[in-house]
């Protein structure tokens, strides 16, 4: 990390904002935080046993989602579950008079980011790994391929409005990803956590698959079976 008194890089600026993401969602759902760059993704929930992927983003455009993580992912379901924290802050506005990308202009050192993120942190998406992977069947359109310095990486681009829709319920959303609504679970809440030395109050939205219950040994329904045989 770059010290106080100086200007943070871009991808110093984007190290400020993921470890801001991870620590918040840690905060609110728990998990013991794994080494950067973890193939398996940022946080391990040993009670479930199961693994988060954690995305901080902007408002104006929404989480990107690495397709490479994704496929990595969905062939590890087998043996635990992933989900999805996906942090969504407000980036644009004005700055020096000029409507501007916020975080990159406020990274004049890491104090001075971290409490732009704090400040300006507005929602917090938890869903399962199965609606992303809906997601990348059914709009293609957000499947983008960039230059990066190591060579091209293929992202889908979630776009906010979308996951509003999905913690909304909105039928046709979900009917457009072949999915079933009434197969998850829907909470909704604001909470306030810290991260350093600030307070973080957030809009959270969790959305995770209704699992199944075996009650084949439940007592009660043993003796309603036996009742009507």
């Amino acid at each position: 990390m770059a010290k106080r008194s100086s200007r943070l890089s871009y991808g110093e600026c984007l190290g400020v904002i993921k470890d801001f993401g991870v620590r918040v969602s840690r905060s609110l759902f728990g998990g013991i935080i794994l080494s950067p760059n973890d193939p398996r993704g940022d946080l391990f929930h040993p009670e479930t046993p199961a693994f988060s992927e954690v995305k901080a983003s902007g408002l104006s455009g929404g989480p990107l989602v690495v397709l490479t993580q994704l496929e990595r992912h969905q062939e590890n379901l087998e043996s635990h579950d992933h989900l999805y924290s996906f942090v969504l802050y407000k980036d644009r506005g004005r700055h020096r008079g000029k409507r501007r990308n916020l975080p990159i202009r406020m990274g004049k050192n890491e104090h001075t980011l971290r409490k732009f993120l704090a400040v300006n942190a507005r929602r917090v998406y938890r869903i399962h790994l199965s609606i992303v992977l809906a997601t990348v069947r059914a709009h293609p359109e957000w499947i983008k391929t960039y230059q990066m310095a190591r060579g091209p990486k293929t992202y889908l681009r979630i776009p906010p409005k979308h996951l509003e829709k999905l913690a909304g319920t909105d039928l046709e959303t979900w009917q457009s990803l072949s999915l079933n609504p009434s197969d998850y679970q829907f909470q909704e809440c604001r909470d306030v956590v810290r991260f350093r030395n600030y307070r973080v109050s957030v809009l959270v939205y969790r959305i995770t698959p209704i699992v199944a219950t075996d009650d084949s040994f439940d007592p009660e329904v043993l003796d309603r079976q036996s009742a009507t045989v």
